[in-house]
C-alpha cells in the first residue's frame, strides 16, 4: 500500500468529507478561505452507466442520435469491470456520490444524474440534456477505462471538431478543453494517478461521445484509471483511493470555476 493511501487511512477519512492530508491546509488548494468558493455555481456530476443496465438490454441498446449526422449509438452501456468483477458502474456511483458531498460543502448547487434511482440509464442524450436544463457551470462524467492490461493511468475526453448541427462550435470546445486541463492538474496532484500511457497528453479528443457532443455547458469525461490494469484496478477497488479520486475530481471542477490552484 502506498504512503499516500496510508496517510488517508490513518486520518480515518475514507467515508467522510475531510480533505486528504496536505490538501486541507495548503494555501494553494482547498484552504479555509476556499470552503465556500463555489457558492452560486451549478454543477452536474454524471456517474457513468447504471448498475442495473445489464438487466435491461433492450432499453439500453436502443439507438439514439449522438451528434454525428446520420449516425446513432446505443442509449447506454453496461460499462466495464475489474478482473475480480468490481463493476465500473458501482465504482462511478461511489465516487460520484462523494464528489457531490464535497462540492456541496464548497457551497455549490450540485445535481447528480439519477443512476441510483432509475432501473436503467439514463441514455447519453438524457445525461447531456440534464446539464443543459440546469444551465450548469460545469458537468463531469465519471468513468473507468476497460483497456488492455498494459494500459495504465487516467485521461479526460473532450470534443475535437465542431459539429454545427448540434451547436458544438469552437467556443464550446475551448471551454471543455479548459475544464479538462484543470481536471488533469487536480486529479493527478490529489489522487496520485499518472496520466495514461495511451494518451500521453492526458486528452482523448474525440467526437464519438454524445455526452459531450450534445452538451451546451462545459463538460468532459474523466477516465479515472484502467480497470483492465491490475495496478490501477487495485486502486479503484480501494475505498481510500476512491476518496482521493473524489477529491481530485471535485478540486478539478473548483480549479476550473475559480482559477485558483
Amino acid at each position: 500500500m502506498s504512503r499516500r493511501l496510508l496517510i488517508v487511512l490513518a486520518g480515518v477519512i475514507a467515508t467522510g468529507l475531510v480533505a486528504p492530508a496536505g490538501l486541507a491546509t495548503s494555501g494553494r488548494t482547498h484552504s479555509a478561505r476556499a470552503v465556500k468558493s463555489l457558492a452560486g455555481k451549478v454543477i452536474l456530476i454524471d456517474p457513468g452507466h447504471n448498475v442495473r443496465n445489464r438487466l435491461h438490454p433492450a432499453e439500453i441498446n436502443r439507438p439514439v442520435f449522438y451528434g454525428i449526422p446520420g449516425a446513432t449509438k446505443p442509449c447506454d452501456t453496461t460499462g466495464t469491470a475489474t478482473n475480480s468483477g468490481y463493476p465500473e458502474a458501482q465504482y462511478t456511483l461511489a465516487v460520484g456520490l462523494h464528489v457531490v458531498k464535497i462540492l456541496r460543502d464548497m457551497g455549490a448547487t450540485v445535481v447528480m444524474t439519477p443512476v441510483n434511482t432509475r432501473p436503467w440509464g439514463p441514455c447519453i442524450t438524457g445525461r447531456a440534456a440534464l446539464g443543459n436544463s440546469l444551465h450548469a457551470d460545469a458537468a463531469v462524467s465519471i468513468h473507468a477505462d476497460g483497456a488492455p492490461a498494459n494500459v495504465h493511468g487516467f485521461y479526460v475526453i473532450a470534443p475535437s471538431t465542431p459539429l454545427p448541427g448540434v451547436g458544438l462550435g469552437p467556443r464550446r470546445i475551448a471551454r471543455d478543453v479548459k475544464l479538462g486541463k484543470a481536471m488533469l492538474t487536480a486529479y493527478h496532484r490529489i489522487a496520485g494517478m499518472k496520466i495514461s500511457n495511451l494518451y500521453t497528453t492526458g486528452f482523448l479528443r474525440s467526437d464519438a461521445y454524445g455526452g459531450t457532443n450534445l452538451s451546451h455547458v462545459p463538460k468532459i469525461f474523466i477516465e479515472t484509471g484502467n480497470m483492465g490494469s491490475p495496478g490501477n484496478a487495485a486502486k479503484l477497488e480501494s475505498p481510500a483511493f476512491r476518496h482521493l479520486a473524489a477529491w481530485g475530481i471535485a478540486d478539478g471542477i473548483r480549479l476550473y470555476l475559480t482559477g485558483h490552484l
